[in-house]
């Protein structure tokens, strides 16, 4: 049996991530080994830095990265590291990677495309060997991966982010979503992302009323006091603690997704389906490569139509159930979050075998 393939994997330590991670590593059968680095923890950060401040940080040596920095080189080196994979932020300075990369294979995966590429994915792209990302489109008629190779990628691949194992009822499958009952018509949990979105969103509410359940960071009582004065009435929006996300999204029928701009890239692509949730969606041409519209999911090409197809779905039920379960079937099929990162690992793989002929 060859030895496994050893992945250092850099993340900013979600609920549950390390538990993901040995799933992964459990799912793999023995072909990957999986070292987990939570480099906000490490680091001492609650959050990532802008470009520009991490490399100041950098040429002025700060004590605290300098030291994080030669912490990865060790992990490297004594673990004989194959690929060190940095998830979703990077806080790597750039001539870090390109010296690192001359041990390890490199690899980025940026999730906040587009609309905060500039932020977290255009700056370090050209450092790395690998760079995957979650979002379909960049605009209206450029790939994701079309444009990390314009900004410097050496290579550029579509990775769906896909659902954790702890973000679905495990206990679901097709009879179960066909017979429970559902007493939420419609549900959207998020944040505030934009005003845009924020109005749509409001609209919905004032629309369907007590059908619709909205959860997120809507600004506390700021934001409220804002909804108000826009004339949007008293619409309180409350966060929603992770594990009763699965209990709402088990009680719900439809589940609106929406994003800023172009993609799809969001968790809800992946989470609604595999809870059961018949998923209204917008970015018609980037979720046409996602799921069969129509069958597994329904696109949106405006607001007036996504209203008309939540009153039709819900005066259809064995329509929405019907299109509920293809969707969970498509989802767990093809993408639960170890299934995504394998097909990552074998164009990984590929990569690694060109790397080596160049070398």
């Amino acid at each position: 049996m060859n030895k496994p393939l050893k992945i250092l994997y850099s993340h900013m330590g979600h609920f549950g991530f390390d538990d993901e991670l040995k799933i992964l590593e459990h799912e793999s059968k023995g072909e990957y080994s999986v070292l987990s680095l939570n480099h906000r923890k490490t680091l001492g950060w609650t959050r990532d830095v802008a470009p520009y401040v991490l490399d100041d940080l950098y040429r002025n040596r700060d004590e605290n990265l300098h030291n994080f920095y030669v912490h990865v080189k060790n992990l490297c080196e004594s673990n004989e590291i194959d690929v060190f994979f940095v998830d979703h932020e990077c806080v790597y300075h750039p001539d870090f990677i390109l010296e690192l990369k001359k041990r390890v294979y490199t690899v980025i995966y940026s999730g906040d495309d587009p609309e905060s590429s500039y932020f977290r994915s255009k700056p370090y792209l050209y450092a790395f060997d690998h760079a995957f990302c979650y979002g379909v489109y960049h605009n209206e008629h450029q790939l994701m991966t079309e444009k990390f190779l314009e900004w410097g990628a050496k290579r550029a691949d579509l990775r769906p982010h896909g659902c954790w194992s702890s973000s679905y009822d495990h206990s679901l499958d097709d009879g179960t979503i066909a017979k429970k009952e559902r007493d939420i018509d419609i549900i959207f949990v998020g944040g505030a992302a934009n005003r845009s979105r924020q109005d749509v969103l409001l609209k919905l509410k004032k629309t369907f009323g007590s059908k619709f359940h909205l959860y997120g960071n809507w600004g506390g009582v700021r934001g409220f006091c804002e909804r108000f004065r826009k004339g949007y009435g008293f619409i309180p929006i409350s966060k929603l603690p992770h594990m009763e996300l699965l209990r709402l999204y088990g009680r719900s029928k439809i589940g609106i997704n929406i994003h800023q701009s172009y993609g799809p890239c969001n968790l809800r692509l992946y989470d609604l389906p595999m809870n059961g949730v018949m998923q209204i969606c917008d970015n018609l041409k980037g979720l046409s490569r996602i799921y069969r519209l129509g069958e597994e999911v329904i696109g949106y090409e405006n607001i007036a139509e996504m209203h008309d197809q939540i009153r039709y779905y819900l005066a259809h039920d064995n329509e929405r159930i019907r299109i509920a379960i293809n969707g969970f079937k498509k989802a767990k099929e093809m993408y639960l979050f170890h299934t995504t990162f394998f097909k990552a690992m074998e164009r990984i793989k590929q990569g690694m075998m060109e790397k080596a002929k160049t070398v």
